[in-house]
């Protein structure tokens, strides 16, 4: 019998990517193949009309289950966004009669309760993350089935998006021929594959630095406690230099990634780079601090906003580590300037995996989306039954605990 796997489909900025991952032991997992496009999904933070990128993604499934044979792996889809929205909630069951051992429909039912607080008009809930089960005032009980009590209480963390979001991404399996079985909050996703199981414990800021956006998430006692997604990334660090030093936008993105630095002061006066700008035939010398003040500047104002965001939601108090991730993350000198702007230890997680088509780059967030759907088990779904994907539910203990 083959090992369980699963494909998973992240839909970034500019690229729709596939990936099949099979479990390889008790909690472990391998990636068998990775397939990529580029593809415009969001502009401006926003999902553009599907019509314009649904084929693709579509076409992306294909190829790579194409590459393996992997016929009847489920679709998970990993993604986020302004729209896409993350909030708490609470649940509550009185047990009866009282003192009575905590059942598996108990757990059911609680659950049920923590999502029943009315979507806003043209929203729905995507995914339901049960974060800590209480037990007459006994805080964050990991295993609550089977243990005595009359008041059982959960926190969940509801993730919702806005309907006609939901339907392009049924459209999408629809369109690949496969079935959809589930979402993964990209916030969540990217801080499983990017951060360590002591981060996630005791306390990690995950910054994942994309294209068109950024995801912030908070992780505490082995849950995600707090997630935003900013609407600026990479770029807008990309824009300020074109705009800036008068280049065109493909000048700029080469100016970035090949010279860029996060931290100005690192740089040395004498250093030069060669900058075409668009007014001029050939290209002149230019001090690379000047271009390194003007990186330095817009990735400071994303990991300020982050720090504010997490401030107000009254996390920050929880972060003792930072880790970066994203295709920003690539930019040399990131890892100080997080340093010295969130006063906190800070490192950089990129991701390469080795499949029978060679290496190739994996972002953290698709690799995340692989390692939930495959080693955290589905262990509660709705009282009424149903088994629709955006009402199942998978807690991030059982997954910690396996």
């Amino acid at each position: 019998m083959s090992a369980p796997s699963v494909l998973v489909l992240e839909l970034g900025s500019t690229h729709a990517t596939a990936v099949v991952a099979a479990a390889d032991g008790a909690t472990g997992f391998s990636v068998r193949s990775v397939q990529s496009v580029a593809v415009l999904v969001r502009r401006r933070s926003q999902f553009l009309p599907e019509g314009e990128w649904v084929s693709q993604a579509a076409e992306v499934i294909r190829r790579v289950r194409q590459a393996v044979g992997a016929t009847n792996s489920e679709l998970v889809v990993t993604t986020a966004g302004v729209d896409v929205h993350a909030s708490r909630s609470r649940g509550l069951r009185h047990v009866e009669p009282k003192g009575r051992h905590i059942t598996h429909q108990d757990v059911l039912e609680v659950i049920t309760h923590s999502r029943s607080v009315p979507s806003a008009l043209g929203r729905e809930i995507v995914q339901v993350l049960p974060s800590a089960f209480h037990i007459d005032g006994r805080r964050s009980v990991r295993r609550p089935v089977g243990q005595p009590a009359s008041r059982l209480e959960v926190e969940s963390m509801l993730v919702t998006a806005p309907v006609e979001i939901t339907r392009v991404f049924e459209h999408v399996a629809e369109r690949a021929q496969v079935d959809l079985a589930h979402f993964v909050y990209s916030p969540l996703a990217a801080g499983l594959g990017a951060l360590t199981e002591e981060e996630i414990r005791t306390g990690a800021l995950l910054l994942d630095i994309g294209g068109d956006t950024t995801d912030a998430a908070v992780f505490i006692d082995g849950a995600l406690a707090y997630a935003t997604t900013l609407p600026i990334g990479g770029f807008s660090v990309t824009g300020d230099i074109e705009m800036l030093l008068k280049t065109s936008l493909a000048e700029a993105e080469r100016l970035k990634r090949e010279h860029g630095h996060a931290d100005a002061r690192a740089t040395l006066e004498s250093e030069t780079v060669l900058v075409q700008q668009e007014d001029h035939s050939a290209a002149r010398p230019m001090q690379r601090r000047m271009l390194a003040e003007i990186v330095e500047a817009r990735l400071r104002e994303i990991m300020r906003m982050a720090r504010q965001r997490a401030t107000d939601a009254g996390r920050w108090n929880d972060v003792k580590a930072v880790v970066l991730t994203g295709q920003s993350a690539r930019i040399a000198g990131i890892d100080s300037l997080a340093k010295r702007v969130l006063e906190q230890p800070a490192r950089i997680h990129l991701a390469s995996v080795t499949t029978r088509h060679g290496k190739t780059d994996v972002s953290a967030s698709a690799l995340g989306a692989a390692q939930f759907a495959l080693n955290c088990r589905e262990d509660v779904s709705p009282a009424t039954g149903t088994t629709d994907w955006k009402r199942r539910v998978r807690s991030l203990f059982t997954f910690r605990e396996r």
